[in-house]
């Protein structure tokens, strides 16, 4: 006499092969996802850029120095003000060895010349692209902050307004 339950079925290959499909998919995505911005440790990119009055900068002056890299629009108040800060930060600390330099965002030149007649903000303010913030891992928003020590190693990475003091506080530990 057979029993009445009922016998599993196995699964077809077609559904398992499907399936093994599918986590292979998963796991490429997963791999392949964007990651934004450097992390700690992590070099300082090397670029060269041109700042508001097309001269020349070079990331390797900045080696063996305290560097704040702000990633700023002028037209966030909140990456202007930073700005300001970062200006001050360098006046006071730039013969400590701390330099600070400020990556503009913006679509055109001309608003970062204004900025810097408006202020009178002595730090170089270069003028980034897309390329530039590809080469720190890409740029959520601004302003975004990089501070690296003396050996070019990312040490903090901050994003949103911060202000000056909680900056200071920061690059005083490295110099």
């Amino acid at each position: 006499m057979q029993g009445t339950g009922k016998r599993k079925q196995p699964i077809p290959p077609v559904y398992a092969i499907l399936a093994i499909i599918l986590l292979i998919a998963v796991a490429i995505l997963y791999a392949r996802r964007e990651r934004y911005g450097l992390s700690e440790g992590d070099p300082m990119p090397r670029f060269i850029l041109e700042d508001h009055q097309a001269r020349r900068f070079d990331s390797s002056a900045l080696w063996g120095k305290v560097v704040v890299i702000a990633f700023w629009k002028v037209s966030a108040e909140a990456s202007a003000a930073e700005i300001k800060g970062l200006d001050d930060l360098r006046k006071t600390y730039g013969d400590r060895g701390f330099e600070a330099v400020g990556i503009s965002l913006d679509e055109e030149e001309k608003y970062v010349k204004a900025f810097v007649a408006r202020h009178q903000v002595r730090i170089p303010l270069l003028i980034g692209s897309r390329e530039t913030a590809h080469l720190f891992g890409g740029i959520k928003g601004v302003p975004t902050i990089y501070i690296f020590d003396r050996e070019g190693r990312v040490k903090e990475v901050l994003e949103g307004f911060r202000g000056k003091q909680a900056i200071e506080e920061k690059i005083l530990e490295l110099l």
